[in-house]
C-alpha cells in the first residue's frame, strides 16, 4: 500500500494559500494572547480579629485593698461595689470601715447625685486624713498632699474644695491643683478622679479645647462615668 501526503499533491498556487493561511492564524493567536487581560488574582479576605477589652490584671489580695481600689477608680458602680464590701463583712465600724465610708458616701453624692442607692450612715474617724481633707473641702479649702505623699486620695480628694460651681476661685488654685492631679494620674492610671479633675480645671482656666479633649478621654476610658458627658 503507497501512501502519498496530501501537501505533495496540491497545487503549487494551493501549497501557497495553505503557508499564508497557517501565518495568518498564528499571528490571530498571538494577538488575541496579548490582548486578553490577565486576571488578577483575588486576594483571600481574612476577616479582622476582633479584639476583646484587656483582662483586669490578677488582684489576689486582701478585702481592704479591694475597697480601696474600687473607691480609687470611682465610678458610680465601683464606689457602690466598696460600700457593698464593707456592709457584706461587717467592717463600717471600724475605723477603716467608717473611713472608707465616709470617702465613698461623699464621692458618691457630689460627683453622682443622680445616682440612688442606699448608703451607709456616716461616722467618719475625726483625725483621719481624709476625714480632715473632707471636712476643708466643705468649706472651701484646699488641703495639699504631703510632700512625700504616695497616697492617691490625698492628691485627688482636695478637689473636691474647687469642684463647687457656684464659687469662682482664683487660677493659681487650679493650677496648683493640676500638679497635684498630674501626680495623681501617675499613682493610679485605673481611676476617673484624677482624669475628670483635670477638665474641670481646664474648663476653669478657660482652656476649653483641653477641657473638651480631657473629657472625652475619660467618658472613653470610663463609659459610665456620665458627668463627663
Amino acid at each position: 500500500m503507497i501512501y502519498i501526503h496530501t501537501m505533495e499533491i496540491w497545487s503549487p498556487r494551493q501549497k501557497g494559500f495553505f503557508c499564508l493561511l497557517t501565518v495568518i492564524i498564528s499571528i490571530l493567536a498571538l494577538i488575541s494572547c496579548k490582548s486578553t487581560p490577565v486576571q488578577p488574582e483575588t486576594p483571600l479576605e481574612i476577616a479582622a480579629l476582633e479584639v476583646s477589652d484587656p483582662i483586669p490584671r490578677t488582684r489576689n489580695f486582701g478585702i481592704p485593698d479591694e475597697i480601696r481600689y474600687n473607691t480609687e477608680r470611682a465610678t458610680p458602680s465601683s464606689l457602690i461595689t466598696a460600700l457593698e464590701i464593707i456592709r457584706s463583712q461587717g467592717i463600717e465600724s471600724t475605723e477603716f470601715g467608717r473611713t472608707m465610708v465616709n470617702v465613698n458616701v461623699n464621692l458618691l453624692r457630689i460627683l453622682y447625685p443622680a445616682v440612688q442607692t442606699e448608703l451607709l450612715i456616716l461616722d467618719p474617724p475625726i483625725n483621719h486624713v481624709y476625714s480632715r481633707i473632707l471636712r476643708e473641702a466643705e468649706k472651701g479649702v484646699y488641703t495639699s498632699p504631703g510632700r512625700n505623699s504616695n497616697d492617691y486620695l490625698e492628691h485627688v480628694l482636695p478637689f473636691l474644695s474647687l469642684y463647687s460651681s457656684e464659687v469662682t476661685f482664683p487660677p493659681e488654685s487650679y493650677l496648683s491643683a493640676l500638679s497635684d492631679l498630674e501626680r495623681a494620674g501617675k499613682l493610679n492610671d485605673e481611676s476617673v478622679l484624677a482624669a475628670y479633675f483635670t477638665g474641670i480645671a481646664y474648663e476653669r482656666l478657660e482652656r476649653f479645647q483641653d477641657a473638651s479633649d480631657q473629657f472625652a478621654k475619660v467618658w472613653k476610658d470610663f463609659p459610665e462615668c456620665y458627668i463627663a458627658v
